[in-house]
């Protein structure tokens, strides 16, 4: 069955009707052409019996002319001869015919054919026939044929049109049965042969219609056809060339929207209308846009930030690189703010026209962040070392300008002095400690498995001073069976910040108790130092592990605190890959938890 009956009759039609017209133009031609030689043929034939007949009777003599033997040879004439013989004499009258009485018949001295043999020797007219009444072809010739001699009659024969038209009619016949024998031969001959292309040819079509559509990987079959094999190949060469370019930049478009997609940078690509060409992921994410399929959108209607189309705008009139910042607003409800850089660039064609513009962005609020927090620290540091410092030079100059003299008064100011610069020296060791920890966030712990009770007990012993000057107690609730692979002595330091803490600020006159627990939760060990005092309000826990954050500035000092142990507690369990938390509420105390991981803990540990 044919693939494709539209192309076969394209091509087949085509050649039936320039079969069709070339066997019709060569059967007319050829019918004409035979026709008028047939007609020659029998008029060469006629020439030559009036020849010869005429040659007869100028041998018998004018003696036979007109005479009984004439008519008895016309008589045996008419009976052996389809072709009509009739004899003239110069005055027009007939003496003889093979087809009619000459005796009825009229003169035909005015006969055309008659007129132009006695002219010019013979004559030829095919015309209609009085006598006969039908259409005849004569041939006259003058006997003697030599015009210097005198004129003894006229010979005329003729034959039928019919008789003629049924020769031809014969041989067209034949001539029709073999050109229709032609005909269908050839029309076969022309059917297989545009079987044999249209096939080939039908599947190039669908098979270049496959690979316009996107099936780069199909393959066009070699076709028996040897032109057409080679044009196949050809196209199979391409079509490979063709894939292997697609696929390398299908490759290179997959690696850039993977490379953006992956960006922490946002990237926006604007044409020269303002719509946009390309944009990632943390594009959208950093301008808090929830649209999909924004490209070919206009950016005024996806982004609604005056500041960033203003930039924008301000962009397209400058050829040079431009910068600036702007904030995004996170959430209504909670104030935050995202502060992002805008850097814009020209795109340009390879012909270096300018067809629109590049935007980055990029998210700084963690930067800003850490700007601020070092500011803070910066003016925190200044303000708590200028209080001991400004405390020991006052007092040292007013010893040195005469206070040295009273002894009770220089024991007094030596005793601030000292306390202010032991107040100095702690603050001092915080920060050297922080810094130390800092360092050492990126570093691996040297842990071991340490049994926790023995670090709580370490810590509470180290604290006694403070809980005999407080009278207060410590109650620690610990299986000695609890491990945790940590390192003892951070643990130890965060433990005695937490519970100083708890003693300093936990203990008055109502409650002198410190409980330190520590329990395994599924892979965690939580270790909680909880105190029963006036506890800390819910606008303080925020920043409660800030540095230098105090929830009541004056009261730390007094107790010596520097703000900065719950900033060392935090982190030491950061180092360790644990997170601390505080609960707390005003009135009824509060409890600080370390949860540190333990994936090492042995199944033998307790619980």
């Amino acid at each position: 069955m044919l693939k494709n009956k539209k192309l076969f009759w394209q091509f087949f039609g085509a050649h039936i009707i320039i079969l069709f017209l070339a066997v019709g133009f060569v059967s007319l031609y050829t019918g004409y052409e035979g026709r008028k030689i047939f007609k020659e043929q029998w008029i060469a034939e006629l020439e030559m019996h009036a020849e010869l007949a005429a040659a007869m009777f100028q041998v018998a003599g004018s003696r036979f002319i007109g005479n009984e033997d004439c008519r008895k040879f016309f008589m045996r004439l008419s009976a052996l001869d389809r072709q009509r013989f009739t004899l003239i004499l110069p005055d027009g009258s007939v003496v003889g015919d093979t087809k009619a009485e000459p005796l009825a018949m009229e003169s035909h001295g005015m006969r055309p054919e008659v007129r132009e043999a006695r002219t010019t020797g013979s004559g030829r007219r095919e015309r209609y026939s009085s006598t006969l009444g039908r259409q005849m072809l004569y041939v006259a010739r003058r006997v003697p044929a030599d015009m210097r001699q005198p004129e003894q009659a006229i010979l005329r024969v003729s034959v039928p049109m019919t008789t003629l038209y049924q020769k031809i009619s014969a041989s067209n016949q034949q001539t029709f049965v073999m050109v229709v024998v032609v005909l269908l031969t050839t029309l076969g001959l022309s059917y297989l042969a545009a079987l044999r292309i249209v096939g080939p040819v039908s599947d190039l079509q669908s098979g270049l219609t496959r690979i316009e559509n996107g099936e780069y990987s199909f393959r066009l079959k070699l076709p028996p056809v040897p032109h057409l094999s080679d044009l196949v190949r050809s196209i199979n060469q391409t079509a490979d060339s063709l894939e292997r370019h697609i696929r390398e930049l299908e490759e290179e478009r997959n690696l850039r929207a993977l490379i953006l997609k992956n960006m922490e940078l946002g990237v926006i690509a604007v044409d020269s209308d303002q719509r946009i060409m390309n944009a990632n992921q943390s594009a959208l994410d950093l301008l808090n846009a929830h649209a999909r399929n924004i490209d070919g959108g206009y950016i005024g209607e996806v982004i609604r930030y005056p500041k960033l189309l203003k930039f924008l705008d301000l962009s397209r009139e400058s050829q040079t690189k431009m910068e600036a910042e702007m904030c995004v607003e996170l959430e209504a409800e909670s104030g935050d703010e995202r502060v992002l850089t805008m850097q814009a660039n020209a795109l340009k064609d390879p012909q270096g026209n300018r067809i629109g513009t590049l935007i980055i962005l990029t998210d700084i609020t963690r930067i800003r962040k850490l700007e601020t927090v070092r500011q803070d620290f910066v003016d925190n540091v200044s303000h708590e070392l200028r209080t001991p410092i400004t405390s020991i030079k006052g007092f040292s100059e007013t010893l040195l300008d005469g206070a040295m003299e009273d002894p009770e008064t220089c024991r007094h100011f030596i005793g601030i002095i000292a306390r202010q610069s032991e107040q100095l020296e702690q603050i001092v060791h915080d920060l050297l400690e922080l810094s130390r920890l800092d360092q050492s966030v990126n570093k691996e712990l040297e842990c071991c498995e340490t049994p926790v009770r023995e670090m709580l007990e370490n810590a509470v012993e180290l604290c006694q001073n403070r809980v005999m000057d407080l009278k207060a107690f410590v109650k620690i609730d610990c299986q000695k069976e609890l491990f945790v692979n940590a390192h003892a002595g951070l643990i130890e330091q965060a433990l005695v910040n937490l519970i100083d803490n708890a003693l300093k600020y936990g203990c008055g006159e109502n409650s002198k108790a410190v409980e330190v627990t520590a329990r395994r939760e599924g892979v965690t060990v939580k270790i909680e130092v909880r105190d029963f005092g006036a506890g800390i309000e819910r606008s303080h826990l925020s920043r409660i592990f800030e540095r230098f954050y105090r929830v009541d500035g004056g009261r730390s000092r007094e107790l010596g605190g520097s703000g900065l142990g719950l900033a060392i507690v935090k982190h030491i369990v950061m180092i360790h890959h644990g997170i601390v938390e505080v609960a707390s509420e005003h009135g009824c105390g509060s409890t600080f938890t370390m949860i540190l991981p333990d994936g090492n803990q042995p199944e033998s540990a307790g619980t």
